[in-house]
């Protein structure tokens, strides 16, 4: 006879056992299968007469057995889901202006248990054209506006509904943003007798005009009340334009002081004339601390240890301002273990500073018992940099940066600084940057569109003071275009220019001061900065330095690049890169360009991708051939 206690045991046990299957049934397994299937055999497609059989799979969820889907999760295949397929597909149809298509998708019994062939049958019935667009109401002013909405419902093209319900929200944001938010959109189709054509009519009433009334906050609690209302674009009174409540939500986030931004009209307002709006944020934590390790690549280091710990305060005295304090210290790695840098930085962030949205930053940073690779004496750095910005109009901004650096060498007498800083040829750099930039990328880490223009002027010594006197130029561009195959077309161009002048006119260009070129994310199949001038001789203590690279001064670099989704969180890339450096602009000679080409696996992280490329070199102008592999966090450009 079984305990009392143990009968329950084995009870629940198995119930535990049988609900999973009793669940399958519930969710719509398939009938006369004891187990669930989850692999398809193969998908067999009749009745598509305008689109092939790839066409049709590409709108299913389910697809044939391929070898990369162990990579996959397996998914059950119900009666559910089979109905889900059937209504892509129909969607798909519909899309294309087949409005009476119909589909059907059946599991039949496969060679095994496990694995069942699809069948998907397809009635298509005729194709709507649209033959005729109307506009009924009085549209003013907002004639042209209203027309660039049409591009996608032409004359002539398949009859969608969605896109015309898409063209009416379109028409509806239009008004919104001119003082209209509720004027009303109503589309009517009339189809011929036999389905072949349709007039669309769009009736438009505008309703009345609106303006902001006065603006509600909820949720403030660790910041002032203004802070929040002066990055709100619009004043009361103000004609209601949807653009400026977008505006406003994405100037809050960009404060950094917020994890949640909602702006939109109170649903009950006194005054259907005045549209009374509601803030409603979620602050974030004011205080935070951050701590990073890791490898990386020194100046003069190939392989080092980076580790640094920092804390913030992103809400100083509840104004926005923003505080953090950080150190950290760098390790070489190979060939022997040394502690060669400590850094200590202060870094403040005045947000708001004379003019709307110009924050002021500043940033202080000092280097104690800095040990230079292959010298004898040890010193201090220290730097400090001023910089503003402001957004000109939205997708255009500009910098403007001020860098001040002074250093002291151990041991040496004051008055004896400058001498043996000349000697030993450690160079003081005081700058002034200028930066233009107009970035209208779709997504900063993925873009599938728009471009990315930079234009920056470094002014180094001069009446700055410091060691060095030099000019930098950069100008660079990035387009990004969806291209067949629903793949992105990236394109750059890029080129530097370095010019001396004053007491660098005379001296030789510090090599922190050149331009290098090679590596994963300008030349690949070249080593990092290994491309242009090279060394032919050896240094003063007898070090050889033949083949090491030297820099230049001018430089030009040309991309192109395809870019595809394949699966999973994998994508494809095939790329050519073109470019060189030179060490003078007179030694500029179009035929030492050099051209490689590669493909590259990308795996998409929630940081951004991590590439892994393979380059050829194609045209070498001399080099050896060859090829090389480049492991690196983000695309190239």
């Amino acid at each position: 006879m079984i305990a009392p206690r143990r009968f329950g045991m084995v009870l629940l046990l198995g119930l535990f056992l049988s609900a999973p299957a009793a669940f399958c049934n519930q969710a719509g397994q398939l009938p006369g299968s004891s187990v669930a299937p989850n692999i398809v055999e193969r998908i067999d497609i009749t009745g598509n007469y305008h689109f092939g059989d790839e066409e049709i799979k590409k709108q299913m969820v389910l697809e044939e057995k391929r070898w990369y889907h162990l990579f996959q999760k397996k998914r059950r295949i119900t009666e559910r889901l089979l109905q889900f397929e059937a209504a892509s597909i129909d969607s798909f149809y519909h899309s294309q202006g087949y409005l009476k298509a119909t589909s059907t998708v059946e599991a039949e019994p496969g060679s095994r248990e496990d694995r069942v062939p699809l069948q998907v049958v397809i009635y298509e019935g005729p194709q709507t054209s649209i033959e005729e667009i109307k506009l009924i109401g009085d549209i003013g002013e907002f004639s042209d506006r209203v027309w660039k909405n049409f591009k996608t419902i032409m004359p002539g093209s398949p009859l969608d509904r969605t896109a015309l319900r898409q063209v009416a929200l379109g028409i509806k944001e239009i008004y919104a943003d001119h003082g209209y938010p509720h004027a009303e959109v109503q589309v009517g189709v009339e189809t011929s007798e036999d389905f072949r054509s349709a007039t669309v009519a769009f009736s438009i009433d505008p309703g009345k005009l609106v303006h902001f009334g006065r603006l509600e906050i909820i949720g403030l609690d660790k910041t002032h009340d203004d802070v929040a209302r002066r990055e709100v674009t619009f004043k009361e009174g103000e004609i209601y334009r949807r653009r400026k409540i977008i505006d406003s939500q994405q100037y809050l986030y960009s404060t950094g002081l917020f994890s949640y931004v909602s702006l939109s009209p109170m649903e009950a307002s006194p005054d259907p004339l005045r549209a009374d709006m509601l803030l409603t944020v979620g602050e974030r934590k004011s205080n935070y601390v951050n701590l990073k390790l890791g490898a990386g690549q020194d100046y003069e280091r190939d392989l080092t240890f980076e580790t640094s710990v920092a804390w913030g305060n992103r809400n100083i005295w509840r104004r926005g301002h923003r505080l953090s304090l950080s150190f950290s210290s760098g390790f070489q790695i190979i060939p022997d273990w040394d502690n060669y840098r400590n850094r200590f930085s202060v870094s403040y962030l005045w947000p708001w500073w004379i003019l709307p949205r110009t924050p002021l930053s500043l940033d202080f940073t000092y280097e104690p018992g800095k040990l230079p690779l292959h010298r004898d004496y040890v010193y201090d750095d220290f730097s400090a940099s001023f910089g503003l910005s402001r957004e000109l109009h939205r997708v255009y901004f500009v910098g403007l940066t001020y860098q001040y650096e002074h250093i002291h060498v151990h041991d040496i007498p004051e008055d004896q600084q400058a001498t043996f800083r000349a000697e030993e040829e450690i160079k003081v750099r005081r700058k002034l940057i200028v930066n233009l930039s107009k970035d209208s990328r779709s997504n900063i880490f993925t873009p599938s569109g728009g471009s990315l223009t930079n234009f920056s002027i470094e002014y180094v010594g001069g009446f700055l003071g410091g060691d060095i006197d030099l000019l930098k130029y950069e100008f660079s561009w990035a387009r990004y275009n969806r291209w067949f195959l629903g793949g992105v077309l990236a394109t750059r161009i890029k080129g530097s220019l370095v010019t001396e002048f004053g007491d660098t006119e005379v001296e030789e260009v510090p090599s922190e001061d050149r331009l290098f070129l090679g590596g994963a994310y300008t030349i690949r199949g070249y080593r990092e900065a290994t491309l242009g001038p090279v060394y032919t001789g050896a240094n003063t203590d007898d070090s050889t330095l033949y083949g090491d690279p030297v820099g230049g001064k001018v430089l030009a670099v040309g991309n192109i690049e395809f870019r595809k989704n394949l699966f999973w969180r994998l994508g494809g890339q095939l790329f050519l890169d073109v470019g060189n450096l030179w060490y003078e602009a007179e030694h500029i000679n179009l035929e030492d360009l050099r051209l490689t080409g590669g493909v590259g696996i990308v795996f998409f992280t929630p940081v951004g991708p991590l590439r892994f490329d393979y380059a050829r070199r194609i045209i070498t102008a001399g080099d050896s051939s060859g090829g090389r592999f480049h492991l690196s966090i983000l695309y190239a450009f």
